[in-house]
């Protein structure tokens, strides 16, 4: 629709006049010729262009003549005189658009604003970054940093909990239940048969954060010699269910046997101990360091890697002090417990 370009006097007495010809209101006056009073009046006092298609309806209307324009402007004559004022803007707000610097700085305001009002992001459709509940130190968080640092992997986006797909099933919906209280989200159990695995993942940029901050650090565990964080260790009954949960992942039961000669024969006896491993040598002194104030008797290898409780009175008293929470192990000390210990 083109646009009438008059001098503001000229326009104001026009239109005045013709509203005075036909003697009508500004609300009957704009019916007329399909406009409101309100852009009439913006008509008059030049603060919008008078369309070519309407001053002549009021020609029509009137009989008055308008005034002769000054210009007529063609149909979105706006757009690129305003147009190349807000590219100027964006440009300098937001650098060139398709460059490195463009993007990555277009990129950055984006997320600041997806972090003002994330809801309204997602109800775009927008991937937002999701929000956990807010850890405290807790007895679950305590065993679920047990578990982490044991078996655990974390990224730059993700952790994942790694288990055998066979004796640790049950012990997986276990822990993803502590996903649930813990961070107010499940996670994700995939099952790789050929790799005998499964693999617990929970994905989430302030998650990482949130566990960085109470000493769980991605990375390589091994390269970082990795112990129990600052907080463990101010409580007898977290470190209890750290342990527990290193245990749990990186621990097990295993039969061993003693010959024993009685009479001129000799018996095979089997015996039940425990071993945990873990390549840090630092977190072998802590959970030994642990086990020795409850009185648990243990030995560590000569490469000081794995920590072994010989005695079944040992085993027992374990379980008694930190319990466990996978049924991988209390499973076979009930099997154990219930049958011969003698084998010939």
């Amino acid at each position: 629709m083109s646009r009438m370009v008059f001098k503001k006097p000229e326009v104001k007495r026009y239109i005045l006049e013709v509203k005075r010809c036909l003697g009508l209101s500004w609300d009957d006056l704009g019916k007329d010729v399909s406009l409101s009073s309100r852009t009439l009046r913006d008509w008059k006092n030049g603060l919008l262009l008078p369309s070519k298609q309407k001053v002549e309806l009021l020609e029509k209307l009137s009989g008055l003549k308008a005034p002769n324009p000054i210009e007529v402007r063609g149909e979105f004559w706006s757009g690129s005189v305003y147009g190349h004022k807000a590219a100027l803007a964006r440009i300098k707000k937001h650098g060139p658009p398709g460059t490195p610097e463009g993007r990555r700085k277009g990129g950055v305001i984006s997320q600041k604003l997806r972090k003002k009002n994330p809801e309204y992001y997602r109800r775009l459709g927008c991937l937002v970054r999701k929000e956990f509940i807010k850890l405290k130190p807790t007895p679950e968080l305590a065993e679920l940093t047990g578990i982490i640092l044991g078996d655990g992997g974390i990224s730059n986006y993700q952790l994942r909990i790694y288990f055998n797909r066979e004796s640790d099933r049950v012990f997986a919906g276990y822990v993803n239940n502590l996903f649930k209280k813990l961070f107010g989200e499940a996670g994700l159990l995939y099952d790789y048969p050929e790799h005998g695995v499964l693999v617990l993942n929970i994905s989430g940029v302030s998650l990482i954060e949130e566990l960085s901050s109470w000493g769980l650090y991605k990375g390589n565990k091994i390269e970082r010699q990795i112990d129990f964080p600052f907080w463990i260790n101010k409580s007898n009954r977290y470190k209890k269910l750290c342990v527990r949960g290193l245990i749990d992942t990186d621990g097990c039961l295993y039969f061993h046997h003693h010959w024993i000669s009685s009479r001129g024969r000799n018996y095979n006896y089997r015996n039940l101990g425990l071993c945990f491993t873990s390549a840090s040598k630092k977190l072998i002194k802590s959970v030994s360091k642990t086990l020795n104030e409850f009185d648990i008797k243990h030995s560590i290898n000569s490469k000081g890697d794995r920590i072994y409780i010989y005695s079944l009175e040992m085993v027992k008293r374990y379980i008694n002090f930190f319990g466990s929470s996978n049924p991988r192990i209390t499973d076979k000390l009930e099997y154990h417990l219930s049958c011969k210990k003698r084998l010939n």
